[in-house]
């Protein structure tokens, strides 16, 4: 659990995991250098529990850092981040792990959502219907990059909270320090291995006033927040991703043909949004001769 000032809501999210039917797991705790009373928290718990270990960054050093920071930590075969404003309902492991068990294909297994307020009364509950192919990394490229909005997991991220193998996790280059970067980390595990979600609605996502993409309602806020050192003056958050995509599928260990029907949905995507990439480019240099003295 990478945490940052979240005195608020982390003691409901780690009684949730600790309240798991299946039991076996650590729980590492990284406190990105909390300025509230996180820590406190934090260590009681640990003092409470032995399946629970507390870290303390020095300083902050970006979201980025602190989730990657969680992984290079843990130990087991499977992993899970979890967000410390969100929670599990009891059978959340149980479920994703028998998924990974009966399907060594599959890479993450997560479930439905439901989303909640600051209070924890229900927003929504997230049903968009999902076109989803899983059968080849290209054929998953496919459904994450080229589907409707609202019809692809990379929509709203939802996998990213699932449990992962720990093994696939590692050959990717986990958190980017750029705006979005759960995206780029799901195209990578999809090129990987397949996604399974649970038909149960077992994870609950908190909206509030301190989540990311509130708290930092600006392309150079976002980057900031992944990454405070990062100080570049050139933000363009939808063409950053399509490089990295594209950067995702070269670096990636699957056949030359694989690779070209990667391609292909990449140029789609391309297609699809090219106009929104040179707007934001256009906009980006604007802003630097603006600025200029």
């Amino acid at each position: 659990m990478p945490v940052y000032n979240g005195e608020r809501f982390v003691a409901e999210a780690l009684e949730s995991i600790l309240a798991q039917t299946f039991g076996d797991f650590e729980l590492v705790i990284c406190d990105n250098a909390s300025t509230d009373a996180t820590g406190d928290i934090c260590r009681d718990f640990a003092a409470r529990d032995r399946r629970v270990r507390y870290y303390r960054q020095f300083e902050n050093i970006g979201a980025a850092g602190n989730y990657n920071d969680c992984f290079r930590r843990a130990n087991g075969r499977y992993f899970k981040w979890a967000a410390h404003d969100d929670w599990i309902a009891p059978g959340f492991l149980d479920a994703c792990l028998a998924r990974l068990e009966a399907d060594v294909s599959v890479a993450v297994a997560f479930t439905q959502m439901r989303e909640v307020d600051a209070e924890g009364q229900t927003i929504r509950d997230y049903d968009a219907p999902i076109l989803w192919q899983g059968e080849s990394p290209s054929s998953r490229i496919e459904s994450l990059l080229c589907a409707p909005s609202e019809c692809t997991y990379i929509h709203r991220c939802v996998p990213i909270t699932g449990l992962m193998r720990a093994g696939m996790l590692r050959k990717t280059r986990l958190i980017g320090r750029f705006g979005h970067a759960d995206k780029v980390a799901l195209v990578e595990l999809a090129l990987l291995g397949d996604f399974a979600e649970v038909p149960e609605r077992l994870f609950f996502r908190r909206q509030h006033a301190g989540v990311s993409l509130t708290a930092n309602a600006t392309p150079k806020a976002l980057v900031r927040w992944f990454d405070p050192r990062n100080r570049t003056r050139f933000v363009t958050p939808r063409s950053r991703l399509f490089r990295e995509y594209v950067h995702a599928v070269l670096r990636a260990q699957i056949g030359f043909a694989e690779k070209m029907a990667c391609g292909r949905s990449l140029a789609r995507m391309f297609g699809r949004d090219w106009r929104i990439m040179g707007g934001e480019i256009r906009r980006s240099l604007w802003d630097a001769i603006a600025r200029r003295p």
